[in-house]
């Protein structure tokens, strides 16, 4: 099976052609890596297909874990797909090794293929990697009613997060304008304004997505 997803997708990208190689200098999470290219830019990469926990979340921690332990440092081929509405690049991760880390973390159980992104001729054997995970209940898959992130963003309480358990989920989020790329808390005036339709679970999911504090609440 894994010849077979490795060939669909090297089948799809010939030659990897419109991509760019470098360091991996940052995790920011599962999903999430910062490239340090031979120019000496710094490139954030949003992993293509697929979607990991988050920080907040059940098996969050340990999916950037394991990003880390098989990304970080290495030199990695990054062949864009797309630009996402942060701005960043929307890619597939080639390792040293010839793997491919977004499918290398839906083998190893940390995350879902992310229906509505994944499009790609090759997604339905990544869904098949990620099935088998299931089947075998490793990773997040241990936990059997594990849920989707894009769930969870939306308010849906996964089964464990890592924010007191006095803090309810309302006071939890935080509220991003996509104009302005700042943030507020719930308190905040401008929590409810036109274009505030991003909603953060986190501080750190916020800024992580490239929003700004506002200077007048202070989230």
């Amino acid at each position: 099976m894994y010849r077979f997803v490795m060939l669909a997708v090297l089948m799809f990208f010939p030659c990897w052609c419109w991509a760019f190689t470098g360091k991996v200098v940052n995790v920011a999470d599962g999903d999430t890596i910062t490239i340090l290219t031979p120019e000496k830019s710094q490139v954030k990469v949003r992993l293509y297909g697929i979607d990991t926990p988050e920080k907040g979340q059940a098996f969050g921690s340990k999916a950037a874990d394991f990003t880390k332990e098989r990304a970080a440092l290495q030199e990695v081929n990054v062949q864009e797909i797309d630009r996402d509405r942060y701005g960043r690049t929307v890619g597939i991760v080639k390792l040293p090794s010839g793997a491919i880390l977004n499918e290398e973390i839906l083998r190893a159980g940390f995350a879902w293929v992310y229906p509505q992104y994944c499009k790609q001729s090759f997604c339905s054997q990544w869904a098949e990697v990620e099935r088998q995970a299931q089947v075998s209940k490793i990773g997040l898959w241990a936990d059997p009613k594990p849920t989707p992130p894009w769930e969870w963003r939306h308010g849906a309480a996964g089964k464990a997060t890592d924010a007191p358990t006095n803090v309810s989920p309302k006071a939890a989020t935080f509220r991003g304008n996509t104009q302005s790329r700042v943030f507020h808390s719930p308190e905040c005036k401008h929590y409810n304004c036109k274009n505030c339709t991003e909603d953060f679970r986190s501080r750190e999911e916020a800024v992580s997505a490239g929003y700004k504090p506002c200077q007048m609440c202070k989230p």
